[in-house]
């Protein structure tokens, strides 16, 4: 046996590429024995030949003394079952290799990188993560700079890795520390490795850096809409209200186009960074462009906005729009003009509201409007009605006070 057989499993996994190079050389004393090593070559012809399962039953009947051999053998058999789809065999395989710690440091290293990335495509995220954390710290020999490479880019990937498997966990302290030391060698690891610490920021209110990475993706995507509303979130998370208007207006510039529930998102985030006015007027935009959107529960919403930013007008037209759609909103009307010293509108709406008010409410707003409008005997058959049905010592009061008006 002077040849070399290579044996090269790929498989992909949450897209990712491994690839595990399997080499039996000539047999000596520190390696295989010659017995094993010639099962060993027969079953990789097997396989070579799409015979996984006759592969597998030729080691699966080996039982060898030798702990390299034990480790050798488990080492292949779990890859033959892995390529079989059998990944709990594969597991306990691969398992058994790297427990016997037999094998050279270089291939030791590989077996245990192939079971870490199982337990993680098995979703064993705890098993493969100590797995990954121990490559980490481990090393063997390279004699070239080939060979240096390939390892320093093997551990470059393990930091991606344990990021993603911290990620699917929750984990987000953890996930941070390990994608930060990744190092992307093309632009879209450059994407995959900021959304995933974007996440991670924002899931712990780290906003300032939040806000640097969202603008790192928006420089590789930045028609993505996505980081332009994260970019917005964090700096208003900060009070950079300034920045973040500037930067709606560029997304928008950018062409990135805004669904109806990013209007509103957009709103509530302007209103939860107490800026009302903006809230409004992103909800004008909305209703601009998704006319649908313009239903009673939003309207509520953006005539409250205004009233909180004291653009009474614009309040008003909200609350009569809203009206419309529910007779109950005219009462919010009604109270608004009523504030607003506008006494013979106030009048009309609370009439409108009257079938959805509560009597006591009714008439005691009719009582204060006709006095606002001067009309006293109004507003004093209106006190006289109201003190007969719930009588008080508020009411009392508006009778007396308007008899003496008379």
């Amino acid at each position: 046996m002077n040849r070399f057989i290579h044996l090269c499993i790929r498989y992909a996994n949450y897209g990712m590429v491994i690839s595990v190079l399997l080499i039996v050389g000539q047999p000596h004393a520190a390696e295989l024995s010659h017995y094993n090593a010639k099962k060993i070559q027969y079953a990789s012809q097997l396989q070579q030949e799409g015979k996984l399962g006759e592969a597998i039953d030729v080691l699966s009947l080996l039982n060898p003394n030798a702990k390299y051999d034990q480790a050798y053998i488990a080492r292949v058999l779990g890859v033959f079952y892995w390529q079989n789809e059998q990944a709990k065999k594969a597991i306990s395989e691969l398992d058994k290799s790297v427990s016997l710690a037999s094998l050279d440091k270089q291939s030791q290293w590989q077996t245990e990188k192939m079971l870490a990335d199982i337990y993680y495509s098995d979703h064993q995220f705890s098993k493969a993560i100590s797995h990954y954390q121990h490559l980490l710290v481990s090393e063997y020999s390279t004699s070239s700079d080939k060979q240096r490479t390939e390892l320093a880019s093997n551990k470059n990937e393990i930091y991606l890795r344990v990021a993603n498997a911290y990620y699917q966990k929750q984990s987000w302290k953890n996930c941070l520390t390990y994608i930060r030391q990744f190092v992307p060698n093309n632009s879209n690891e450059k994407i995959q490795k900021y959304k995933i610490q974007l996440v991670s920021e924002l899931q712990l209110s780290f906003w300032r850096p939040a806000e640097k990475t969202a603008q790192r993706l928006i420089e590789l995507e930045p028609n993505h809409k996505m980081w332009w509303q994260q970019l917005i979130a964090a700096q208003l998370q900060q009070q950079k209200t300034d920045k973040a208007l500037v930067n709606y207006a560029l997304a928008k510039q950018q062409g990135v186009r805004f669904e109806a529930q990013d209007f509103r998102t957009l709103s509530q985030l302007y209103s939860q960074n107490r800026l009302p006015e903006r809230a409004a007027q992103i909800m004008d935009e909305m209703f601009l462009q998704y006319p649908k959107t313009k239903t009673e529960p939003e309207l509520v919403r953006q005539a409250t906005y205004w009233q909180m930013a004291k653009e009474w007008a614009n309040a008003e037209k909200a609350w009569q729009q809203a009206a419309q759609k529910n007779k109950k909103h005219y009462w919010s009307l009604a109270k608004l003009q009523e504030q607003q010293k506008e006494y013979k509108l106030a009048l009309i709406s609370t009439e409108k509201a009257k079938p959805v008010t509560k009597e006591s409410e009714y008439r005691l707003m009719m009582v204060r409007l006709y006095y606002k409008l001067s009309r006293y005997n109004d507003a004093l058959a209106q006190a006289k009605r109201l003190n007969e049905a719930y009588p008080s010592e508020e009411v009392k009061y508006w009778i007396q006070y308007l008899k003496h008006k008379e």
